[in-house]
């Protein structure tokens, strides 16, 4: 091969539904590629086995392996051993892509510094029966805030979202990779980002780079997440102090929250039987598409689930500083601690 030839590699966690897996890999083995790139796709099972995959192509070769439990940063660091590749790219095993995904990846990436990343676009798949929570969690920063970024823009650490981000393969071997002490899931991608350029607008948007995220989500699930993800932030205290300061900030939070969680509950119990009223309604109820009522509803929703929101990390956040020893990583996630509360 000659100088000019590049590799990428796509790098999938797998620990869910084998059929959505399957459904990702059809996007990856229909890439378009220029004629001086090579593709690989390799995939990981988190203490599962990846179904059977193949298809036919010169350049795009799919590796799928089995690991033991290991979380997310975990498998992401054991399938990149031996990355034999100039470009990395990481994925969900839900995310499906454009047929120029990889090679949008590889053409901003490489016009752009060492030490910089890309991050594409990852629009959820529109259900086929659309309800209020659908349009929230699609147009509203309720989980991404895609709608608050602009085309050919750069921003920081906090945009390096796994579902659908690239790096230099000598910047990700030479950080280390990620740590795989924040496990299951949740910060590890920032955390490395932050290691790669601390609070430098390195993360550039390029939304040409797009998948389609297969997420199908309710109200109850999206609070369970944000449970889980509070019981990982302590964590991030001991792993990384320094971005756990750059997003939390230097005072006791823990006595906040201990504070904090105790109060209004009434309220926050209103707050989710309102949110569930309308949760389930069809997208019909919000008003006419495009409409300027239909913005100002969405977003008083959104505002209205924000205490919501809050408790439930908290609550995890809470929960987490008991499981920060590495030997229970497997107790954190959700208790549906926000949910007893409000009960």
């Amino acid at each position: 091969m000659g100088s000019d030839f590049l590799r990428a590699c796509v790098v999938i966690p797998f620990r869910g539904d084998a059929g959505i897996l399957r459904w990702t890999l059809d996007g990856f083995a229909a890439q378009r590629l220029p004629h001086n790139l090579s593709l690989e796709i390799r995939v990981g099972g988190d203490d599962c086995t990846p179904p059977p995959y193949s298809a036919s192509s010169e350049r795009i070769r799919f590796t799928l392996q089995s690991f033991p439990r290991s979380g997310v940063a975990g498998v992401k660091n054991l399938l990149l051993k031996n990355p034999q590749s100039d470009i990395l790219i990481f994925a969900n095993a839900d995310t499906r892509p454009v047929p120029d995904f990889v090679a949008k990846h590889v053409a901003r990436l490489r016009s752009l510094p060492a030490g910089h990343m890309v991050l594409g676009s990852s629009p959820f798949e529109p259900s086929p029966a659309k309800t209020v929570f659908d349009a929230l969690k699609e147009e509203t920063p309720m989980v991404f805030f895609y709608d608050e970024l602009k085309p050919g823009q750069s921003y920081d650490y906090r945009h390096a979202w796994n579902l659908n981000v690239s790096v230099r393969t000598t910047d990700f071997t030479r950080l280390g990779g990620f740590a795989t002490g924040l496990r299951p899931y949740g910060y590890e991608d920032l955390d490395f980002a932050f290691r790669l350029m601390a609070s430098k607008p390195n993360v550039f948007f390029e939304p040409t780079a797009a998948v389609t995220h297969r997420h199908p989500l309710t109200l109850d699930q999206y609070l369970d997440r944000e449970e889980a993800l509070g019981s990982v932030a302590p964590v991030l205290s001991r792993v990384n102090p320094d971005v756990y300061r750059a997003l939390f900030g230097d005072r006791d939070i823990a006595a906040d929250y201990r504070v904090w969680t105790s109060l209004d509950l009434p309220s926050h119990r209103w707050i989710y039987h309102r949110l569930s009223d309308w949760a389930d309604q069809p997208e019909s109820a919000l008003g006419p598409a495009d409409s300027s009522q239909r913005r100002r509803l969405l977003l008083s929703l959104y505002q209205m689930h924000i205490p919501l929101k809050r408790l439930a990390f908290r609550l995890g956040f809470l929960r987490g500083l008991e499981l920060t020893d590495d030997s229970r990583w497997l107790e954190r996630g959700s208790r549906g601690l926000w949910k007893q509360a409000i009960s």
